[in-house]
């Protein structure tokens, strides 16, 4: 069983939107986590304050939240990022 060895220091990331937040906070919590900011991923450090409400699609009226769509925009903003999806039902 994978183990998250510094949870505690990420469990500052509050979801914004109750019924639309749900996968922009999720992404946001592991880009946190990962410590993907400043020079290895260029989002700079400032963008996270506001990376849930730039990304959670539905409450933009621009599409559906879904981790393909959240990473597409995500990857469109910033074409230094490459997030990877695992399907748990093929785990592919």
């Amino acid at each position: 069983m994978a183990k998250l060895e510094r949870y505690n220091e990420i469990n500052n990331v509050v979801q914004k939107r109750e019924i639309t937040g749900c996968i922009p906070w999720a992404i946001e919590w592991m880009i946190r986590y990962k410590g993907m900011v400043a020079n290895d991923w260029k989002i700079p450090e400032g963008q996270l304050d506001v990376f849930q409400d730039n990304y959670d699609l539905e409450s933009l009226c621009i599409g559906t939240n879904s981790f393909q769509s959240i990473k597409t925009a995500i990857e469109h903003d910033y074409n230094t990022i490459q997030l990877g999806l695992m399907s748990f039902q093929t785990n592919q």
